[in-house]
Protein backbone atom coordinates (compact mmCIF):
# COMPACT_ATOMS: atom_id res chain seq x y z
CA UNK A 1 0.00 0.00 0.00
CA UNK A 2 2.79 2.46 0.80
CA UNK A 3 4.13 1.98 -2.55
CA UNK A 4 1.26 2.52 -4.59
CA UNK A 5 0.65 5.71 -2.54
CA UNK A 6 4.31 6.60 -3.70
CA UNK A 7 3.39 5.80 -7.22
CA UNK A 8 0.64 7.92 -6.75
CA UNK A 9 1.97 11.13 -5.45
CA UNK A 10 5.20 10.91 -7.40
CA UNK A 11 7.31 10.43 -4.28
CA UNK A 12 10.63 8.42 -3.58
CA UNK A 13 10.16 5.31 -2.43
CA UNK A 14 10.15 5.47 1.59
CA UNK A 15 9.44 1.83 2.39
CA UNK A 16 11.29 -1.25 1.49
CA UNK A 17 9.56 -4.69 1.32
CA UNK A 18 11.30 -7.98 2.05
CA UNK A 19 9.88 -11.06 0.64
CA UNK A 20 9.41 -14.44 2.85
CA UNK A 21 8.63 -16.94 0.03
CA UNK A 22 8.63 -16.97 -3.58
CA UNK A 23 7.11 -14.26 -5.16
CA UNK A 24 6.32 -12.58 -8.75
CA UNK A 25 7.10 -8.75 -8.73
CA UNK A 26 5.22 -6.64 -11.27
CA UNK A 27 6.65 -3.50 -12.74
CA UNK A 28 3.58 -0.73 -13.51
CA UNK A 29 5.40 2.05 -15.44
CA UNK A 30 4.15 5.65 -14.43
CA UNK A 31 2.14 6.05 -18.25
CA UNK A 32 0.66 3.06 -17.63
CA UNK A 33 -0.77 3.92 -14.38
CA UNK A 34 -2.19 7.15 -15.52
CA UNK A 35 -3.33 5.00 -19.25
CA UNK A 36 -5.38 3.05 -16.99
CA UNK A 37 -6.47 5.86 -14.61
CA UNK A 38 -7.78 7.57 -17.62
CA UNK A 39 -10.26 4.26 -19.66
CA UNK A 40 -11.10 3.21 -16.66
CA UNK A 41 -12.30 5.80 -13.78
CA UNK A 42 -13.60 2.53 -11.41
CA UNK A 43 -10.02 1.92 -10.98
CA UNK A 44 -9.38 5.47 -9.52
CA UNK A 45 -12.34 5.20 -7.27
CA UNK A 46 -11.09 1.36 -5.66
CA UNK A 47 -7.62 2.95 -5.29
CA UNK A 48 -9.18 6.37 -2.97
CA UNK A 49 -11.26 4.00 -1.22
CA UNK A 50 -8.16 1.60 -0.34
CA UNK A 51 -6.38 4.69 0.33
CA UNK A 52 -9.47 5.73 2.81
CA UNK A 53 -8.97 2.74 4.63
CA UNK A 54 -5.61 3.13 5.56
CA UNK A 55 -5.27 7.15 6.82
CA UNK A 56 -8.67 5.85 9.04
CA UNK A 57 -6.66 2.95 9.88
CA UNK A 58 -3.72 5.43 10.61
CA UNK A 59 -5.97 8.03 12.60
CA UNK A 60 -7.69 5.33 14.82
CA UNK A 61 -4.58 3.22 16.39
CA UNK A 62 -3.47 4.45 19.52
CA UNK A 63 -0.15 6.63 19.88
CA UNK A 64 1.62 3.68 21.33
CA UNK A 65 1.14 1.60 18.55
CA UNK A 66 2.03 3.93 15.83
CA UNK A 67 5.11 2.32 15.20
CA UNK A 68 3.36 -1.41 14.43
CA UNK A 69 2.58 -2.35 10.75
CA UNK A 70 -0.51 -1.70 9.65
CA UNK A 71 -2.50 -4.05 7.76
CA UNK A 72 -5.65 -4.33 5.05
CA UNK A 73 -7.71 -7.41 5.51
CA UNK A 74 -7.15 -10.05 2.65
CA UNK A 75 -8.84 -13.20 3.47
CA UNK A 76 -12.52 -13.70 2.86
CA UNK A 77 -12.44 -16.16 5.62
CA UNK A 78 -11.33 -13.71 9.22
CA UNK A 79 -11.13 -10.43 7.25
CA UNK A 80 -9.66 -8.25 10.29
CA UNK A 81 -7.70 -10.40 11.39
CA UNK A 82 -3.63 -8.91 11.94
CA UNK A 83 -2.58 -13.00 10.50
CA UNK A 84 -4.99 -12.91 7.78
CA UNK A 85 -1.98 -12.53 5.03
CA UNK A 86 -0.62 -15.99 6.21
CA UNK A 87 -1.75 -18.31 3.51
CA UNK A 88 0.60 -21.10 3.60
CA UNK A 89 2.06 -23.43 5.82
CA UNK A 90 4.72 -25.83 5.70
CA UNK A 91 5.39 -28.46 8.24
CA UNK A 92 9.04 -30.15 8.69
CA UNK A 93 9.76 -33.22 10.42
CA UNK A 94 13.23 -32.29 13.01
CA UNK A 95 13.87 -36.43 12.63
CA UNK A 96 12.64 -39.67 10.82
CA UNK A 97 10.68 -40.49 14.47
CA UNK A 98 7.87 -37.98 13.82
CA UNK A 99 4.41 -39.20 12.73
CA UNK A 100 4.49 -36.16 10.28
CA UNK A 101 0.99 -37.69 8.25
CA UNK A 102 -1.00 -38.33 10.78
CA UNK A 103 0.38 -34.50 12.57
CA UNK A 104 -0.38 -32.69 9.29
CA UNK A 105 -3.76 -34.59 8.67
CA UNK A 106 -5.17 -33.72 12.34
CA UNK A 107 -3.82 -30.16 11.70
CA UNK A 108 -5.70 -29.91 8.54
CA UNK A 109 -8.97 -31.60 10.27
CA UNK A 110 -8.72 -28.29 12.94
CA UNK A 111 -7.93 -25.28 10.25
CA UNK A 112 -11.06 -27.27 8.37
CA UNK A 113 -13.23 -24.97 11.50
CA UNK A 114 -11.48 -22.25 10.16
CA UNK A 115 -11.79 -21.92 6.43
CA UNK A 116 -10.98 -24.46 3.34
CA UNK A 117 -7.68 -26.39 3.58
CA UNK A 118 -5.72 -28.03 1.43
CA UNK A 119 -3.16 -30.47 2.67
CA UNK A 120 -0.16 -30.95 -0.34
CA UNK A 121 2.37 -34.07 -0.19
CA UNK A 122 5.04 -35.00 -3.12
CA UNK A 123 2.56 -38.23 -3.83
CA UNK A 124 -0.45 -35.66 -4.24
CA UNK A 125 1.23 -33.52 -6.48
CA UNK A 126 2.52 -36.78 -8.60
CA UNK A 127 -1.31 -37.89 -8.41
CA UNK A 128 -2.80 -34.62 -9.67
CA UNK A 129 0.08 -32.75 -12.13
CA UNK A 130 1.99 -36.34 -13.32
CA UNK A 131 5.09 -38.09 -12.17
CA UNK A 132 7.12 -35.58 -13.62
CA UNK A 133 5.45 -32.36 -11.89
CA UNK A 134 8.86 -31.36 -9.96
CA UNK A 135 10.82 -31.85 -12.60
CA UNK A 136 12.59 -28.10 -13.04
CA UNK A 137 11.16 -27.70 -16.64
CA UNK A 138 7.66 -27.85 -15.28
CA UNK A 139 8.68 -24.80 -13.12
CA UNK A 140 6.05 -22.62 -14.51
CA UNK A 141 3.26 -25.05 -14.59
CA UNK A 142 3.85 -26.13 -11.19
CA UNK A 143 3.78 -22.67 -9.48
CA UNK A 144 1.09 -21.63 -11.20
CA UNK A 145 -1.30 -24.55 -10.16
CA UNK A 146 0.10 -23.90 -6.85
CA UNK A 147 -1.23 -19.94 -6.87
CA UNK A 148 -4.33 -21.24 -7.82
CA UNK A 149 -5.06 -23.22 -5.13
CA UNK A 150 -3.54 -20.66 -2.39
CA UNK A 151 -6.23 -18.64 -4.03
CA UNK A 152 -8.40 -21.38 -3.73
CA UNK A 153 -7.88 -22.19 -0.02
CA UNK A 154 -7.53 -20.27 3.00
CA UNK A 155 -4.38 -22.41 4.34
CA UNK A 156 -2.36 -24.58 1.69
CA UNK A 157 -0.59 -27.46 4.17
CA UNK A 158 2.63 -28.32 2.18
CA UNK A 159 4.00 -31.21 3.89
CA UNK A 160 7.82 -31.53 3.62
CA UNK A 161 9.63 -35.39 2.98
CA UNK A 162 11.73 -36.55 5.21
CA UNK A 163 15.06 -35.24 3.26
CA UNK A 164 15.92 -32.26 1.42
CA UNK A 165 14.29 -33.31 -2.12
CA UNK A 166 12.98 -30.85 -4.54
CA UNK A 167 9.52 -31.63 -3.07
CA UNK A 168 11.24 -30.25 0.11
CA UNK A 169 12.86 -27.60 -1.26
CA UNK A 170 9.46 -26.00 -3.04
CA UNK A 171 7.64 -26.55 0.47
CA UNK A 172 10.13 -24.34 2.09
CA UNK A 173 10.07 -21.74 -0.62
CA UNK A 174 6.72 -21.36 -0.34
CA UNK A 175 6.17 -20.80 3.17
CA UNK A 176 4.98 -17.82 5.18
CA UNK A 177 5.19 -19.90 8.43
CA UNK A 178 7.46 -23.67 8.85
CA UNK A 179 6.35 -25.33 11.68
CA UNK A 180 9.20 -27.67 13.03
CA UNK A 181 7.74 -30.82 14.47
CA UNK A 182 9.36 -32.66 17.21
CA UNK A 183 8.86 -35.71 19.73
CA UNK A 184 9.13 -34.08 23.05
CA UNK A 185 9.92 -37.13 24.84
CA UNK A 186 13.01 -37.76 22.20
CA UNK A 187 16.71 -36.10 22.20
CA UNK A 188 16.22 -32.20 21.09
CA UNK A 189 19.34 -32.45 19.05
CA UNK A 190 18.82 -30.27 15.76
CA UNK A 191 17.91 -32.30 12.60
CA UNK A 192 19.43 -32.69 8.88
CA UNK A 193 16.49 -30.31 7.60
CA UNK A 194 16.58 -28.30 10.52
CA UNK A 195 20.30 -27.51 10.01
CA UNK A 196 19.95 -26.55 6.16
CA UNK A 197 17.08 -23.66 7.25
CA UNK A 198 19.36 -22.44 10.16
CA UNK A 199 22.11 -21.97 7.19
CA UNK A 200 19.91 -20.68 4.72
CA UNK A 201 18.44 -16.97 4.32
CA UNK A 202 14.74 -18.17 4.72
CA UNK A 203 12.79 -15.48 6.32
CA UNK A 204 9.30 -17.09 6.99
CA UNK A 205 8.59 -17.01 10.89
CA UNK A 206 9.77 -20.43 12.05
CA UNK A 207 7.56 -22.31 15.07
CA UNK A 208 8.63 -25.75 16.83
CA UNK A 209 5.74 -27.77 18.13
CA UNK A 210 6.49 -31.16 20.36
CA UNK A 211 4.23 -33.94 20.56
CA UNK A 212 3.32 -35.88 23.72
CA UNK A 213 1.28 -38.54 24.23
CA UNK A 214 -2.23 -37.36 26.50
CA UNK A 215 -1.37 -40.05 28.80
CA UNK A 216 2.18 -39.45 28.78
CA UNK A 217 3.84 -37.36 31.26
CA UNK A 218 4.15 -33.52 31.19
CA UNK A 219 6.56 -31.72 29.28
CA UNK A 220 10.19 -31.45 30.22
CA UNK A 221 13.36 -30.49 29.11
CA UNK A 222 11.85 -27.58 26.68
CA UNK A 223 14.79 -25.31 27.10
CA UNK A 224 17.05 -28.02 26.00
CA UNK A 225 15.20 -27.86 22.86
CA UNK A 226 14.87 -23.61 22.79
CA UNK A 227 18.71 -23.50 23.54
CA UNK A 228 19.40 -25.18 20.19
CA UNK A 229 17.27 -23.30 17.98
CA UNK A 230 17.70 -19.30 18.82
CA UNK A 231 16.05 -18.65 15.23
CA UNK A 232 12.60 -20.24 16.75
CA UNK A 233 9.88 -17.52 17.22
CA UNK A 234 7.23 -18.92 18.73
CA UNK A 235 6.92 -22.96 20.44
CA UNK A 236 4.13 -24.98 21.43
CA UNK A 237 3.49 -28.56 23.28
CA UNK A 238 0.38 -30.64 21.75
CA UNK A 239 -1.27 -33.46 23.52
CA UNK A 240 -1.96 -35.61 21.16
CA UNK A 241 -4.47 -38.16 20.63
CA UNK A 242 -3.47 -42.09 20.37
CA UNK A 243 -4.12 -42.02 16.51
CA UNK A 244 -1.66 -39.46 15.77
CA UNK A 245 1.14 -42.18 16.71
CA UNK A 246 -0.52 -45.10 15.28
CA UNK A 247 1.84 -47.60 12.94
CA UNK A 248 -0.75 -48.17 10.23
CA UNK A 249 0.05 -48.25 6.55
CA UNK A 250 -0.51 -45.62 4.87
CA UNK A 251 -3.78 -46.25 3.12
CA UNK A 252 -4.99 -48.02 6.32
CA UNK A 253 -4.10 -44.29 8.14
CA UNK A 254 -5.99 -42.42 5.04
CA UNK A 255 -8.86 -44.56 5.21
CA UNK A 256 -8.76 -43.88 9.36
CA UNK A 257 -9.17 -40.21 8.63
CA UNK A 258 -11.82 -40.34 6.30
CA UNK A 259 -13.94 -41.31 9.16
CA UNK A 260 -12.34 -38.58 11.31
CA UNK A 261 -12.77 -35.51 9.14
CA UNK A 262 -16.77 -37.10 8.93
CA UNK A 263 -16.67 -34.99 12.46
CA UNK A 264 -15.92 -31.36 12.91
CA UNK A 265 -12.77 -31.00 15.12
CA UNK A 266 -12.47 -30.82 19.34
CA UNK A 267 -12.46 -26.95 19.20
CA UNK A 268 -10.64 -27.76 23.03
CA UNK A 269 -7.83 -29.83 21.34
CA UNK A 270 -4.45 -28.76 21.18
CA UNK A 271 -5.02 -28.94 17.53
CA UNK A 272 -7.60 -26.69 17.14
CA UNK A 273 -5.20 -23.81 19.78
CA UNK A 274 -2.51 -24.62 17.05
CA UNK A 275 -5.10 -23.83 13.89
CA UNK A 276 -6.64 -20.84 15.53
CA UNK A 277 -2.88 -19.42 16.70
CA UNK A 278 -1.60 -19.81 13.56
CA UNK A 279 -4.48 -18.04 11.28
CA UNK A 280 -4.80 -15.03 14.17
CA UNK A 281 -7.92 -16.61 15.97
CA UNK A 282 -6.88 -17.38 19.34
CA UNK A 283 -8.41 -16.90 22.35
CA UNK A 284 -7.09 -15.55 25.43
CA UNK A 285 -8.23 -14.96 28.94
CA UNK A 286 -6.82 -12.57 31.39
CA UNK A 287 -7.54 -13.04 34.91
CA UNK A 288 -7.16 -10.19 37.59
CA UNK A 289 -6.03 -9.63 40.83
CA UNK A 290 -8.60 -9.95 44.38
CA UNK A 291 -7.17 -11.66 46.97
CA UNK A 292 -8.84 -14.39 48.23
CA UNK A 293 -11.71 -13.39 45.81
CA UNK A 294 -10.07 -14.70 43.05
CA UNK A 295 -10.92 -18.44 43.77
CA UNK A 296 -14.08 -17.10 42.37
CA UNK A 297 -12.26 -17.33 38.97
CA UNK A 298 -12.47 -21.53 39.12
CA UNK A 299 -16.55 -20.28 38.18
CA UNK A 300 -15.36 -18.12 35.15
CA UNK A 301 -13.43 -21.08 33.17
CA UNK A 302 -16.30 -23.37 34.32
CA UNK A 303 -18.95 -20.97 32.73
CA UNK A 304 -16.54 -20.97 29.71
CA UNK A 305 -16.20 -24.69 29.57
CA UNK A 306 -20.15 -25.25 29.84
CA UNK A 307 -20.71 -22.22 26.60
CA UNK A 308 -18.20 -24.18 24.56
CA UNK A 309 -15.29 -21.36 24.51
CA UNK A 310 -11.86 -22.62 24.50
CA UNK A 311 -8.78 -21.04 25.92
CA UNK A 312 -5.83 -20.72 24.22
CA UNK A 313 -3.87 -18.60 26.24
CA UNK A 314 -4.50 -17.66 29.60
CA UNK A 315 -2.58 -14.94 31.80
CA UNK A 316 -3.48 -12.78 34.64
CA UNK A 317 -1.93 -10.74 37.92
CA UNK A 318 -1.77 -11.64 41.63
CA UNK A 319 -4.66 -14.21 42.76
CA UNK A 320 -5.04 -14.39 38.85
CA UNK A 321 -1.85 -15.24 37.50
CA UNK A 322 -2.36 -18.20 40.19
CA UNK A 323 -5.13 -19.56 39.11
CA UNK A 324 -4.52 -18.89 35.68
CA UNK A 325 -0.95 -21.26 36.22
CA UNK A 326 -3.68 -23.97 37.82
CA UNK A 327 -5.76 -24.19 34.74
CA UNK A 328 -2.93 -23.85 32.37
CA UNK A 329 -1.01 -26.72 34.56
CA UNK A 330 -3.31 -29.06 33.33
CA UNK A 331 -6.83 -27.78 32.03
CA UNK A 332 -8.98 -29.84 34.03
CA UNK A 333 -11.75 -28.19 35.97
CA UNK A 334 -11.87 -30.41 38.90
CA UNK A 335 -8.38 -30.62 39.51
CA UNK A 336 -8.20 -26.95 39.83
CA UNK A 337 -11.03 -26.62 42.06
CA UNK A 338 -9.37 -29.12 44.39
CA UNK A 339 -5.94 -26.96 44.43
CA UNK A 340 -8.10 -23.48 44.62
CA UNK A 341 -9.44 -25.30 47.55
CA UNK A 342 -6.34 -25.77 49.06
CA UNK A 343 -4.83 -22.96 48.45
CA UNK A 344 -7.67 -21.40 50.29
CA UNK A 345 -7.62 -23.41 53.08
CA UNK A 346 -4.09 -22.79 53.90
CA UNK A 347 -4.91 -19.39 53.43
CA UNK A 348 -7.02 -19.29 55.70
CA UNK A 349 -5.21 -21.36 58.61
CA UNK A 350 -2.32 -18.52 58.21
CA UNK A 351 -4.28 -15.47 58.58
CA UNK A 352 -5.93 -16.81 61.82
Amino acid sequence: MSLQVEALTRQNRATTVHAVRDSELAKLPEGALNSIKRRFPQVVTRLIHLLGQKILQQVNVPLSGRSLALHTPGSKWDAGNQASNLSTVTVLPVSEEVPLTTFTLELQHALLAIGPTLLLTSDIIKQRLGAAALDSVHEYRLSSWLGQQEDLHRIVLYQTDYTLTPWTQRCIRQADCIIIVGLGEQDPAVGELERMLEGSAVRAQKQLVLLHREDGPPPQGTVNWLNMRSWISRHLHLSCPRRVFSKRSLPKLLELYQRVFEKPADRHSDFSRLARILTGNAIALVLGGGGARGCSQVGIMRALCEAGIPVDLIGGTSIGALMGALYAEDRSLSRMRIRAREWAMVRLIYML
